[in-house]
């Protein structure tokens, strides 16, 4: 990304999260041969978390420019993004936060939900789920994106679920509920994600 999409997809992202959940983030001083995170959110004097900023970048190819279909290959643009921003927020103590901002009008936070989950729920037929598993899900980032403790997804567009607030542990959930549960809007604040190890897929779903 250019330097001058950095700053402001930085600065998109400060005064969204500044206006709907008055969370104050800071910019973190690059330092010379060390890897830095983007933000520290802070409370008074007090640091909350370190966050790495991710932009979902929209790249169509000149045969695709009229297509709003996710391109087949989105699960693993998000998780390498989550991956590459853990050895950010990594230097540093927890808690640690990666904010995703989306400027791709072909996904949104369902996709995210999905890459992180493994699956999508897309229906239900005779009281048994329809489920969609995402293989992507289950590689190499598996256990790295579990240690990190929130993920705030901001979307670009103006949509109805432009952003989501997501904890992967005890210390993420709390810090969501304390600073974000009342700018994020309802359903896009969901129980905290349950743990999944190893690269097996999820077994088949039992009937509801």
């Amino acid at each position: 990304m250019a330097k001058s999409d950095d700053r402001k997809a930085k600065a998109f992202v400060r005064d969204t999260l500044a206006t709907t959940c008055r969370v104050t983030l800071r910019e973190i001083e690059p330092e010379p041969d060390k890897k830095t995170a983007d933000f520290e959110m802070i409370d008074g004097a007090d640091r909350v978390l370190v966050a790495e900023l991710k932009t979902i970048e929209h790249r169509p190819s000149p045969n695709d420019w009229w297509s709003y279909e996710a391109d087949p290959k989105w699960a693993s643009r998000l998780l390498e993004k989550i991956d590459d921003a853990y050895k950010q927020v990594s230097a540093y103590p927890h808690p640690w936060a990666v904010i995703l901002h989306n400027a791709d009008p072909r996904i949104d936070i369902s996709h995210f939900d999905e890459a992180f989950r493994g699956e999508r729920v897309l229906g239900a037929i005779e009281g048994r789920r329809i489920v969609r598993t995402n293989p992507a899900s289950y590689g190499r980032t598996i256990e790295r994106r579990y240690e990190i403790d929130l993920y705030i997804w901001v979307d670009e567009l103006d949509r109805p679920c432009r952003l989501g607030v997501y904890g992967s542990t005890p210390a993420g959930h709390e810090i969501a509920e304390k600073y974000f549960r009342a700018g994020v809007p309802e359903g896009n604040f969901p129980p905290r994600w349950p743990r999944r190890t190893g690269s097996a897929m999820p077994a088949e779903p039992e009937e509801s």
